[in-house]
This record gives structure tokens, sequence and C-alpha cells, in this order.
């Protein structure tokens, strides 16, 4: 026993002295080498010269050494135990002096040992003053052990009077050398610390290892500046030790002396992400072929199109099945494969598991698995694809995450998406764009899909939120100084992030000024700037902000407005501005440019500064936000614009572009749509909207310059070729004038339009110039659940700060379930495009809120109407759609929408006068809703209006007067007393007004007119018949209509029936002055408002005067109505007979039977009216007597007058003893003259003293030459005796009645006979319906009474009701039949008096 706890006693002394001993030589293993740095005290600058590297021991553990200047790192190796090879080797010595002798190195300081190990170095210096050269070794498996080092000091000397030094900024340092992301571009700029009088120098830029050994790209015939695109620094290094490690080199040869510089870089080590399409976890129907996707796999140091993995190594296990072929290691090495149908056994998990391996770093790999479920039903297999904000899973908190869902085997049929966060339903759309605020660090993010064949699959995605930069502080240096000249070092340090490195941007409100990694950021900074904005950003771009208070003066003996002072103070000491560029203080120079634009109010001056630009290349995104700001301060300071101006504009634009187009060509335009360089973008839309009103009102070019133009742009095949040969064709224009403004318009559109393609990603990511409005597309999610306090007014305000939610505590009594006082509120605010149903001209906001409460989970599935209560919620619009243009800041000399009033300039203002110049207005349908209007009488009233839909909101905002006024704002009709009711309406816009507001709400649930009514202050208490002119007149003013709206979604409707509506949501009376209105709803659910301004329709005003007497009228009317009745009297008088002959014949004593008594009998012959009714010929009528025989009477007629005319009475009187009624009657014609056929109406034969008469009707044409009537139609006093049948009267009484009425055969046409009453005379005709007109106008007129305003201006259809027509025509027509019946008796019974007469 003893001797056991004896043995272990001495066992442990043993390990203990081991273990002491161990630590001790790994103490001294650095000691023990005695490392040594052998050099030339004097060495030449650019001559490779020789070092050498001893050691005392080889050391017996890893050792790294590193010979460095401060700006030159000469080697970077690892020797000792285990390391691997590297050059420069060591080489065993026994006289380390003579290897010293035989390299011609001469020591500064003595050899200290002989025997030993060296190793040469060789190296070339840039630098031209006393350098110290530094060997540092250390242990880097020995953390206990401390770092050596070995300083000596050598002098640099030049061959040559002056030789250029050169320096890259900011990463000349190899102990710091700059982290960059190769997924970014670097513009990197060197400058001269001794240029020897170099101006334009070319050099050659080269990407090498870190010690400069391998040159892995060159970039030769660069200048000073040098931007390195994405994507390049992505080489396999031969060791391990300089993984990641570059270095830059920029060489140039002077005298035929070379001269360089060096820039070291440490890239970021890109990350990769391994994705299965479908998820970890997923169920597959066995019946048909399993697909594993591994496409959508990334290594993020590859562009996204190039291949990203050579190998996919693809394994599977099973616990289930574990002898089934198809689920065994290496199962595929392709990025997709499939798995044959009826593979898997029903019901078993499979776990397959993906592989991966960078191709530039074989120790960086990573995997994922996805465990296949067996199943016998279809399922979809469904696939989230990150679109932006979500690489690695990551996504940061202020930007949108854009997702898109993606169906692999849901072929053509109709498919639903629906998306979950953390549960929550808040989108039904193929893509998800989004804010995500939670409370949680992680997201959960669920797509499901379903198809209308009953099959569903989904998939989850899970967020991790990205942390910005923590810790830290910010200060500058100096605390105060001059704008543009001193020079200010921010420097931000202890910041802490997940995501390295760290990168700093300065701003001075909302300019860019610089960007840095380190302290070493200088700026310059411009007057007045009170704080400097600083945002501290990871590599992700999540940034926080912090603020430096400064205080900066403005610049002294600033030049004025003089163009050769300007040009003294930029191209002489002791500020020389325009060399500043060349001498590597390019920050100041343009900081001091656009201080001076400040001030610059001529074209000359501004022309000046832009030729500072010469031979200067800018290409760096602040470069470019600093040139969009110089544009736009020269635009603004130089308006009015005319052609000299616009050459300035011109010129700026072309030096944005030349900008533009090195960040298209470094690929460093998509970083524009980050959080850092949104104020860039937002300066460059800015210029765009400026650049593109100046162009709208340029003179045009010749109209074949301009068609060409356009023809290649809708083309798309407008490019500067195009644009060169039409400049060519300017050129050689005759006309000076036509070819500098035709020059002018094509220079100024194809910049605008260079400017406008390069904004294009901008564009596809929402960017617009009025910052802090409506962005991009996207949604915010929050969902707050607490107990109801009684009697508080919750508020809830979006993440994306578009939308603030009033709760009332009546709101929330009214939904809570009773007897539990827990509620959830879910709001949901969404940006997107709509597919709207409202006119095109409204254009309506695109931002939606939907609010859900609920209890326990949100089951909404229609709208909730509230009976006791209200939702309010305030919305921010951004933009007014369709915008009103702005004044024209570019117009000519003097502004298109100005007018001169005496010496007073009156211009019209924007919509909202806060607005500052960089406010782009977008055009709708409408393009200037502005209206402008001038009153030059107290009298005049101008009136306007406009159609406001059911619920809407109308705001009338006067944005300048130049006299006070009043104004009348009325729904429906105006006021029969219009101008006393302007007076008493108490609305008033003062003088000069320049935002005077009113409202008018429609709670109608129809649309209604809304009139307004404009005169001048006291207009009412002049008499309406006179016109006083307006003291110191006339009065202008402008006003716009807008007109604002509340909708709700109708989620009750059944299917594509749901549309927005209008009843249940209002806005309020409120009108703020930004871009925000309030709603108010009586429903939950989803909501939209918009904002749309129209013009107004000028309504005329003369409706509304007292009605004046026009005596010239009545005296006119007074003296035709005279001239027409003298003119009926003559034509009653002397025009009325009708053509009739009256021929007496008594044929008493030539017939035989004298004991007869004589009966005197008339023969009455009757022609038709029609036409040709007459006859020439001579007819004779042949009467047959009581004794069977004839009895003749010829009716003899000459060719030239006939008399039996059209419509006429033949009478012939007979006394006779023979003729008797009833008799027959024989009609005969000889044919003679030219028209012998005729008409023959009727013959009446009367017996007077018998007191008979027989009537032959014939009524027909008479062409044969003999023609016998007989007729039993006998009449006797007294007998009614129907001649016709009933539609035969029906025919001639309409006939008739048309022919008096018609008012068109009477004065136009033909006569026409009547087989039951005697035609009309024309001026009888027309005397009756004369008098029948005259009687209905009585008639109405009485009815309607005296004339007034109303009855001469009003709508007829409003004036006159239903009621009132029937009235009248019922008045009408009985007073004009009795007219009708009296005047027709009294002229047929004297025209019957006139027969027998």
């Amino acid at each position: 026993m003893d001797l056991s706890r004896h043995t272990f006693m001495v066992l442990v002394l043993v390990l203990l002295i081991h273990i002491r001993n161990t630590r001790a030589v790994d103490e001294d293993a650095l000691s023990e080498c005695q490392l040594m740095l052998y050099a030339n005290s004097e060495v030449t600058f650019g001559v490779e010269t020789k070092l050498l590297v001893t050691l005392a021991e080889y050391p017996k553990t890893t050792v790294v050494l590193r010979v460095s200047t401060a700006r030159y790192l000469v080697a970077y190796w690892e020797i000792g135990r285990g390391a691997k090879p590297m050059r420069p080797s060591f080489t065993y010595s026994r006289k380390i002096g003579n290897d010293l002798k035989r390299r011609n190195i001469e020591p500064s300081v003595p050899v200290s040992y002989q025997t030993g190990f060296y190793a040469e170095l060789k190296a070339t210096f840039f630098e031209s003053a006393n350098i110290t050269l530094k060997l540092e070794g250390t242990a880097p498996l020995k953390k206990d052990v401390e770092p050596v080092q070995v300083v000596l000091s050598v002098f640099i000397n030049t061959s040559s009077n002056c030789t250029p030094e050169l320096s890259v900024m900011h990463c000349s340092n190899p102990a710091f050398p700059q982290q960059v992301i190769i997924t970014r571009s670097i513009l990197f700029r060197a400058f001269f610390f001794r240029s020897c009088g170099l101006s334009d120098t070319m050099l050659t830029w080269s990407v090498m290892d870190v010690l400069g050994k391998e040159t892995l790209k060159s970039y030769p015939d660069e200048d000073l500046a040098f931007n390195l695109k994405s994507y390049e620094l992505r080489y396999s290094m031969q060791f391990e030790l300089w993984r990641n490690l570059y270095m830059l080199y920029v060489e140039g040869i002077f005298n035929g002396e070379k001269y360089g510089a060096r820039c070291y870089l440490k890239a970021q080590q890109e990350k990769l992400e391994v994705i299965i399409s479908g998820g970890t976890s997923r169920e597959a129907f066995r019946g048909s072929k399993i697909t594993l996707d591994g496409s959508l796999s990334r290594d993020y140091a590859k562009r996204p199109k190039e291949t990203q993995f050579k190998v996919y190594n693809w394994d599977c296990f099973s616990y289930d099945d574990y002898y089934n072929t198809a689920c065994r290691p290496d199962v595929s090495r392709v990025k997709k494969f499939g798995i044959a149908a009826y593979s898997l056994t029903l019901g078993c998990r499979y776990i397959f598991s993906l592989k991966l391996m960078s191709d530039y770093d074989s120790d960086l790999k990573a995997v994922a698995t996805q465990t296949i479920t067996a199943v016998d039903t279809e399922s979809l297999h469904i696939v989230i694809v990150c679109i932006s904000n979500c690489y690695h899973n990551m996504y940061n908190p202020m930007n949108k995450v854009l997702l898109a869902g993606k169906c692999l085997n849901c072929q053509k049929v109709q498919t639903r998406y629906d998306w979950y966060l953390d549960e929550h339903n808040v989108h039904t759309s193929k893509k998800l764009s989004m804010i995500i605020t939670t409370d949680k660090t992680m997201a959960s993010i669920k797509l499901v899909v379903r198809t209308n064949d009953g099959r569903s699959g989904s998939e989850v995605k899970s967020l991790t939120q990205s942390v910005p930069p923590l810790g830290g502080t910010c200060s500058v240096t100096p605390f105060k100084g001059i704008e543009a000249i001193t020079q200010f070092l921010v420097c931000c340090t202890n910041f802490q992030a997940r995501n390295n490195p760290i990168e700093f941007f300065y701003y001075a409100e909302r300019v860019l000024l610089n960007r840095c990694q380190d302290c070493g950021c200088s700026i310059h900074l411009p007057h007045n700037l009170n704080f400097i904005k600083v945002l501290i950003c990871d590599s992700l771009f999540t940034c926080v902000r912090r603020l430096v208070r400064v205080t900066v003066t403005p610049l002294m003996h600033m030049p004025g407005d003089s163009p050769e002072a300007l040009r003294a103070f930029i191209t002489r000491p002791p500020n020389d501005v325009v060399n500043l560029a060349t001498q590597g203080h390019m920050l100041r120079f343009l900081q001091t440019i656009q201080s001076l634009a400040a001030g610059v109010t001529n074209a000359e001056s501004g022309m000046i500064l832009i030729d500072a630009f010469n031979n200067i290349n800018l290409e760096s995104l602040s470069a470019l936000g600093k040139l969009a700001n110089l544009t736009h301060t020269l635009a603004v300071h130089l308006t009015p614009i005319d052609e000299n101006e616009q050459v300035v504009l011109i010129r700026s634009l072309t030096i944005l572009n030349k900008i533009f187009q090195s960040v298209h060509n470094n690929d460093m335009n998509r970083m524009l749509v980050e959080e850092p360089f949104v104020n860039v973008t937002v300066a460059c839309v800015t210029v765009y909207n400026i650049m593109n009103r100046l162009n709208s009102q340029i003179p045009r070019p010749p109209q074949g310059i301009y068609d060409k133009y356009y023809a290649a742009l809708k083309k798309h095949k407008l490019d500067q070729s195009v644009v060169d040969r039409l400049m060519a064709t300017i050129s050689g224009y005759n006309n000076e004038d036509a070819k500098q403004r035709s020059m002018a318009w094509l220079n100024s559109t194809w910049e605008t339009e260079r400017l406008y393609r390069f904004l294009f990603f901008a564009r596809k990511h929402g960017m617009q110039p009025d910052y802090g409005g409506t962005n991009v597309d996207g949604l915010s999610l929050e969902v707050k659940c607490f107990n109801i306090t009684p009697g508080r007014t919750y508020t809830i305000e979006t993440t994306d700060h578009m939308h603030k939610v009033y709760f009332s505590p009546e709101l929330l009594q009214e939904v809570k379930k009773p007897h539990k006082n827990e509620i959830c509120i879910k709001v949901i605010s969404t940006i997107r495009e709509l597919n709207w149903w409202y006119p095109e001209e409204k254009q309506p906001s695109a931002v939606l809120l939907s609010v859900r409460i609920y209890h326990e989970r949100d089951d909404f599935k229609v709208e909730r109407l509230l009976h006791h209560s209200k939702l309010s919620f305030r919305t921010i619009i951004g933009k007014y759609k369709p915008a009103m243009d702005r004044p024209n800041v570019v117009a000519g000399k003097k502004p298109v929408g100005s007018k001169i009033i005496g010496t007073a300039r009156f211009q019209t203002k924007a919509i909202d006068e806060d607005e500052s110049e960089d406010f782009i207005a977008e055009t709708g349908k409408y393009i200037n809703c502005l209206t402008d209007g001038k009153l030059e009488s107290m009298q005049k009233v101008l009136i306007y209006r406009v159609n406001v839909d059911e619920t809407s909101m109308v705001a009338v905002r006067f944005t300048q007067t130049t006299h006070k006024l009043q104004v009348l704002l009325i729904f429906g009709d105006l006021p029969k007393h219009l101008r006393e009711s302007i007076a008493k309406s108490g609305c008033i816009v003062p003088a000069n007004s320049q935002n005077t507001t009113m409202l008018l709400r429609n709670n109608c649930m129809q649309s209604h007119r809304v009139y307004v009514a404009v005169q001048v202050y006291g207009g009412s208490e002049y008499e309406a018949k006179f016109s006083t002119p307006v003291p110191n007149g006339p009065a202008f003013f402008s006003f716009v209509f807008q007109l604002r709206s509340c909708d709700y979604w109708m989620y009750s409707l059944s299917g594509d029936s749901q549309r927005w509506g209008h009843t249940y949501c209002q806005p309020g009376m409120e009108y703020p002055k930004k871009g925000s209105m309030n709603c108010m709803c009586t429903v939950l659910g989803t909501y939209t408002s918009y904002v749309y301004h129209v013009p107004a329709i000028a309504v005329p005003s003369t409706g509304y005067l007292p009605v004046m007497t026009h005596w010239y009228i009545v005296v006119a009317y007074f003296i035709l109505f005279v001239v027409v009745t003298l003119w009926l009297a003559i034509l009653f008088l002397y025009h009325n007979e009708r053509p009739s002959k009256t021929v007496v014949c008594d044929m008493a004593g030539l017939e035989d039977e004298a004991h007869r008594d004589v009966h005197d009998v008339l023969v009455f012959l009757k022609t038709g009216g029609r036409n040709n009714a007459l006859t020439t010929a001579t007819v004779r009528l042949i009467f047959q007597t009581t004794n069977r025989n004839e009895l003749q009477f010829t009716l003899m007629q000459d060719p030239e007058r006939p008399e039996l005319t059209r419509n006429s009475t033949y009478i012939l009187w007979l006394r006779t003893r023979d003729i008797r009624i009833p008799t027959r009657v024989a009609v005969v014609h000889n044919n003679g003259g030219r028209y012998p056929s005729w008409f023959l109406r009727r013959i009446e034969v009367m017996d007077v003293q018998a007191q008979l008469t027989q009537v032959f009707i014939v009524q027909r044409w008479v062409h044969q030459k003999f023609l016998i009537l007989s007729s039993s139609m006998v009449l006797r006093p007294g007998d009614d005796t129907v001649t016709e049948s009933w539609r035969e009267r029906f025919n001639t009484e309409f006939e008739r009645q048309w022919i008096n009425w018609g008012l068109w055969q009477p004065v136009a046409g033909k006569w026409r006979e009547s087989a039951a009453f005697d035609s009309l005379t024309r001026a009888e005709r027309v005397c009756i319906f004369l008098n029948k007109m005259m009687v209905t106008y009585c008639v109405c007129a009485c009815y309607m009474g005296p004339t007034t305003p109303e009855t001469v201006y009003a709508d007829r259809r409003n004036l006159i009701q239903y009621r009132d027509l029937l009235s009248m025509f019922l008045i009408c027509s009985v007073l004009t039949n009795l007219i009708h019946y009296v005047l027709e008796k009294l002229v047929l019974r004297k025209h019957k008096n006139s027969m027998l007469s």
C-alpha cells in the first residue's frame, strides 16, 4: 500500500516537471530564435534591394514572421515545426557575416551571432524619407508568448531631382488592411505626395497577392481613380496565411523610372447558403416522381447567374426503410435529381442531406437536410424564393422583405397563395412585400398554396432580424470651422456589429459627404450647419444614426455677382479651387463649388463653375449626389431660365450622367436603393423632374429632327449614335438661330433620357423624390394584445409610418366580449398597386390599411359593421395623384403661369406653400388643375362647379389673391338671389392670401354638384345693372379643387363582385398641411384613401343678372306683327275667291213640251285639287230628259286660258222643262289642248223649285272621250246622308286637320281636295294656323308669368315640370280647336254665300 502511494507521488512529480519544462520551452520559443533583420542603411527609391532575416535556432513550434514598413509589407510567412513550407525558406549558415557581404548588405547594426539560419528577402521602396523597417515574430499557437519585434531605420534616396510619390487613401497601412465586401464595387483614389508637375498621368492598377509576388489581374491605362468592380476579389491562395488578403498595386513611369503605391485589402468571407426546395420537411406523393432540388443554394461570393458549385453531394438515410436502394449515401452529385415513382415506402421518413463546399475555400462548407415522408395523397411542392432583404435568412427591420412563392407541380391550374407571419394571415398574392415588425428576433413566414382541384402545400421560412451596430460614440475635430475650408475629421469608435465590416456615412442634412471605415475620414461642410449626421452601417446596410454637433461659419471674401471676380477666385491663389482636385483635395473642391453656386445669379457665372469640372473624373456615389445637388442649386438660383441658363443646366446634367455612367459600369447602381444612398437617388430624381419640365417648354427643333428622335425612342433604338447623326444634320443648318435652338433641345432631351434610364433600378424599387412620403410596395404588421383600460383611447402607428389608428373607448367596448376585458388588435399597412375601378384621372393612393380586432384567434372573413362607435385613422398620402404641376421653375424669362399687375408680378403658386423645389409632381390625366380668375367689376360674379361623389369631401384652396373676396360654397342648385347669398355666406378670402381653404363634405348616398361663386368683397352693395370697376383692380385669384375620399373593401360580396365602397367611410373635416388625411369609418375591414385634383368647370354667371329689356327686339317684333296683320287682311279681302264661273242658259223655248212648268236647275261641275287636275279640252254635258231624249250643253274653252282649272267649280244655271231629277249625265271632251285628261271630282244637279239635289260622285281621272254617269243619291231638305265609309271619312278628316294644322301644305305644298269639305284657300289656312299659334303662345306666356332671371337662364329641365306641360297642352287644345272651328265656319259660310251669289 505504501509502495503504491510512493509510486503514484513520483509519477505526479515527474509529470509536473515535464509540464514546467514544456511551458518554459514554449515561452522561450521566440527568444531562443533571436530574430534579427539586416539591411543597408541607405537604399534607392524604386530599386530592388535585399534584406536578410536570421535565426539563432530554428523554432520547435509554428512562428509567423512579418517584415513591413508603415506602407509596405515585405514578407509574411510561417516557419517551424508543423508549418506548411513557405518561401523564403531558411538556410543554415556558419558565417552569417559572409552571407551579408556576398549580398552587399552593410548592416547599420553589428551581427549578433555568426552561426544560425538566414532567409533572403527582396524589397522595392517607393517612399522618399526615412522609414522604419520592422520584423515581427508571433507564435499563433502559443497564446501566452509575447510577440518579438526588431526595428531598423533605413534612409531612401532618389536618383533624380524629382521623383513622384504616390499613395492610396485609407488602405496603405499593411497592419490595418481595408476590409472589403467582394459583392460590392469599391472606388480607390490615389494622390500625389509629390507630383513633379504631373497633371494627366496614365497608371496601371493591379490586383496581386498580399506580397505582390503574383499578379492576379491587371488594369492598364487608368487614372488616379480606380473602381474595383464587384466579384473581382475571389482568388484561391496558395497558403492559408494569405487567404482573403490582397494587395492593390498602382504603378506609373516618370522619366523612365517607375513609381508606385500599394493598397492592402482584406476581403470579407462570404457565406454559403444551402437550400433544398420545399423546406426542412415535407410530404411527397410516392406514386409520382419525387424531385429534390438544390439549385437555389448560393455561394454569395459568386454572381447569381454563375454556376454556384461544381459538385452537389447528396446523401440519404432512413431509420424506417434502412435497406431501400433509393435512399443511400452519395445518392447524387447534381443539383437537381429525381426519385422514381413508388421507390419509397408508404409512411416511411427519409432524410436527405446536401453538402456543399466553396470553390475558392475548401474549408468553407455548409449542409442542409430535408425530411421527406412518403404519402399516398398528392400534395403541392412549394418553394419560397428570396428576392430582397432576406439573404442568409436575415432581414433588416427598416427595409422591406421581398419574397416570391413558387409552385413546382401546380401545372396550369388556378392557385391561391396565402402568406402568414407568425400564424397571422397578412397577404394573398404570389409575391410578399412587407416590412416585418415583431417583438421577436426571428420571424416565421409561412406560405400556403391551394389549388382549385383540392391540392395544397406549404413551406416555412425563418428570418432572423439583423441588429444594427451597437455602442460606440462619434466625435468631430475641430468643433468649429469655416465653410468649405476647414477639414473636419469625424471619428466613430467602439461600435460592435454581427456583420462586419462597419462603414460610416457622413451627411450634411441630406447630402452624402463621404464614407469611411476608420477615423481617417475628412469632410468639408456647408455653412450654417449645426449637426453632422452619421449613419453607422454593417455589411447588410443595417444602420444606426448618430448626430455630432458642429459650428460652421460662412466662407469669407466670397466673390460678388461679377463673373470676372468669380473666375479670379477659383483660378488664382490663395484659393486656386480648380487645382484642388488634382492635389488630392476632391472633397474640398466639390464643397467649394457648391458654396459658390448658392450665390450664382447669371448664366456666365454658372458656366465658370461648370468649367471647373473639366479634366476631373468623378466616379463615386457621393460625388453623384453632390453633382445632383449642384444642378438643383443652379436651377433654383438661375430661375427664370432662358437659353443661356439652359446651356448651364445641360452641361451640369452631362457631367452628372458621366458620373452615373461610371456608377453603372462599375455595378454600383444597385446600392442606390440602400438606406445610406437613398438621398443620392432622391437628388437624381429631382434633377430629372426639373429637366423634364424644362424640356417641355424649350422650343422644339424642326419637325424632321423631332420625328426621327421620337421614332427611335418609340422603337427602343435611341442611343448615342442616333443622337450623333441628328446632331450632324443640325450642324448643316444655315440658320444659326435654328441651329442653336435645335442643338439645345436635342442635348437637353437626350441627357434627360439618359438620366431616366440610369434611374431604372431606383424606379423599380419605387424611389420617389418627395422623400418620406409613399415609398415602395411593402407590408407592415402590428399586433397588440392588452387589457382594456376604461376611458382610454389607444393609438397604434404602423412601422412604415403610413398610418396612425385611433381606437376610442366606445369602439373597444362595442367589439369586446361580455365579461372579458382582454382584446387583440392587428393593424396591417400595405403599399401596392391596386386594381382600381375608379376613373383614370383619379389615380388613387396605393396605400391600404387593414384593422382586425379579435380575442383568441383572427378569423376575419367579412367586414364588420359598427353600430355605436367609429374607427378613426390618419393616412400619409405622400403624393397627390394626379399631382398638379408646380409653377414653371424653368420657364422663359417670364414664367408661363404669371400675370403682370401694374408693376407687381402675380405668380401662380403650388398647392402647398411649403413645398420646396425638390417636390416632384407626377402628371395625371389633368396636367394642371389650378384655376385662375379675374374680376374687373364689383358686380361681376364668377361661378365654378365640380362633381363630388357620395360620402366624399371637396376642399377649395385659394393659393393666391390680390383683393379681398367673398365666396359661396354650396351643394345642389345655386340660389335665386345669388349676389345676396354670397354676401350672407360669411366665407371671406383675405387679400394676398396663399392658403385659404374651405371644406364641404357630401354626406349623401349619391353624387352632387358643388358650386363655388366668387365676387369682390362688398360687391353685393352695388346695383347689378351698372358696372363699377374694382379699386386697384382688376382682382386676380387662383384656386384648386381637391377631392378626398375614404373607401373600404366589401368582402361580404361574392367572388368577383367584391369592390371598394363609400357607404360607411367618410373623410374627416380636418385639413392637415402636410400630405395626410383623416378618415372615420363605421366598419372594421380594409381601407384605402385617396386625394386627387380635378379642374374646375366654369359656369356662366349671366343667369343671375337682372333681365334687361331689349327695345330693338320689341320694336322689331311690333313692326313684324303689323306687317303680317296687314298682309293677312289683304289676302283675305282680295285673294279669297275660289276659281268658279256661272253660266245662265234659258232652254225653255227650245223644248217641245211647252205645257210643262219651267224649273231652275243648277249644275255644279267640280274639278279635283290634285296636280294636273285641269283640262284644256272642250267639254260637253249631255243630260237625259224625261222622255228619254238628250239635252246637250257645250263648255267651250280656250286651251291657252282654260276655265276648268284645279279645284274649280263651273256652275251651269239652266231654265228647262224637260230635265228633272233623277237624271243621267254624260261627260264628253274632244282631247283638245296640251292637257285633255282631267280629274272630275263630282257633279251636283239641284232643282230649285223641287228642292231636290242629285249628286254624282266621280272622284276619278277622265281619260276617255265619253263618260256616262248615273246616281241614285237624291237629297231633300233635312236629309243627313253619309256618302262615304268610316275609313274614307277618317282619312278625309285626318287629311283636313293635318292640312290646317301642319302648316306645311298651306304654305309650301299643293292644293288637296276633300270629298267631304271644300278646300280652303292658302290664305285662309295660314290665317287659321297663325291664329291658333298666337292663342298657344298667349296661353304659355300667361301660364309661365312675367320674365325673371330664373326663367331666362335656368335649366329648362329644372324650370318646367311635366305637370306644367300637361296643363298647358290641355288649355291650348281646347282654345285652339274652338278658334279653328269658329274661323272655319266663318270661312266656309262666306264661301257658300259667294257661290250662291
